[in-house]
């Protein structure tokens, strides 16, 4: 009808009938594959998506336009290790099968116990999953269910990644040390494998004390130096660290820079990359075609979106510093 303008598309990307919320990418043939945590958006309350969710399946030419395959992954039968919901993960590929690191929990554990399992594909569509997990925490370094003041135990949010300077797959996981003040104890963990299937869990590799989650490790090398992305809220930091920072705590994406893979992570100026302004959570880096970087993210918050967003954001071109901050430009399509 002349006069009338087109409502606003809403920003980002999600399944129309799905919230969307952590992802992981991987490239094959030149374009990306987006793996997601997916939940109906008919559920009663978003926060019950946790409990209920599956991996979704996408793809992309762009990394702005996504096209959805399907579920990817879900929970295995009752009793099984991972019989309550699928949680975040990672994909690698080695000599031509890949490799879906993924979280989950058992019910006979009431869901309180996170450890990490695999799924196997040749064609990123069809899974198989490897029976039982491959990692839980190791109670050398890391809380277990039962120790004073542990109401869960943290060990999620796998991140693979190989190294052709030592040969090793590294696998960097949300988890949390056995000492210190329970509210400052969130880490991220180390593993590492040669052959994906076993592996050998080490210390964490990021000094406890700011926050008691650090969740969705991203490690990027650019350089001479190594990026650690992670997401955390702004009910996680401990004590300390509130009344050592300045200005409020955020609620989103943070980074700490080393020049090694296994410690010594220090923010790079400020350790807010995305705060709270920008309604982000979790982050992965992801190289265009054009060579460059993009960091993407999901937001809790959309325009032309009420409530709960569930979708994933439109890139940000990365540009590095000499001192390993970063400057993020959004790009606008």
């Amino acid at each position: 009808m002349d006069g009338e303008k087109d409502s606003p598309s809403p920003q980002g990307w999600a399944p129309e009938d799905k919230y969307l919320w952590d992802f992981w990418t991987v490239e094959k043939d030149g374009q990306h594959h987006m793996f997601y945590l997916q939940a109906p958006r008919d559920i009663s309350h978003p926060e019950m998506r946790h409990g209920m969710a599956t991996v979704g399946h996408a793809v992309s030419d762009d990394l702005v336009n996504w096209e959805e395959i399907g579920t990817a992954l879900e929970p295995g039968s009752k009793g099984s290790w991972d019989d309550t919901s699928i949680w975040t993960g990672s994909v690698i590929e080695k000599d031509g099968t890949y490799f879906m690191f993924y979280t989950s929990r058992s019910s006979e554990e009431n869901g309180l116990v996170q450890r990490v399992g695999l799924a196997t594909s040749d064609d990123l569509v069809n899974w198989e999953k490897q029976s039982g997990p491959l990692m839980e925490a190791d109670a050398r370094w890391y809380e277990k269910l039962g120790d004073p003041g542990a109401e869960t135990e943290s060990w999620r949010d796998p991140q693979v990644v190989y190294d052709p300077s030592d040969g090793f797959y590294h696998a960097y996981v949300c988890a949390r040390t056995n000492e210190g003040p329970l509210d400052s104890r969130g880490c991220i963990a180390h593993a590492r494998s040669k052959d994906l299937y076993d592996w050998e869990v080490l210390a964490p590799i990021s000094a406890p004390g700011h926050f008691s989650q650090m969740e969705v490790p991203v490690m990027h090398k650019r350089g001479d130096k190594y990026h650690l992305f992670f997401a955390t809220d702004e009910r996680s930091y401990s004590a300390s660290h509130e009344n050592e920072i300045e200005g409020s705590p955020q609620t989103g994406v943070f980074m700490y820079v080393s020049d090694r893979p296994d410690g010594g992570f220090r923010p790079a100026g400020d350790e807010v990359v995305m705060g709270s302004d920008t309604n982000a959570y979790t982050c992965r880096i992801v190289q265009g075609k054009d060579g460059r970087d993009r960091l993407l993210t999901w937001l809790f918050e959309a325009e032309g979106r009420d409530g709960f967003a569930g979708v994933i954001d439109t890139p940000y071109l990365v540009t590095y510093n000499d001192d390993g901050s970063i400057e993020l430009e959004h790009e606008v399509y």
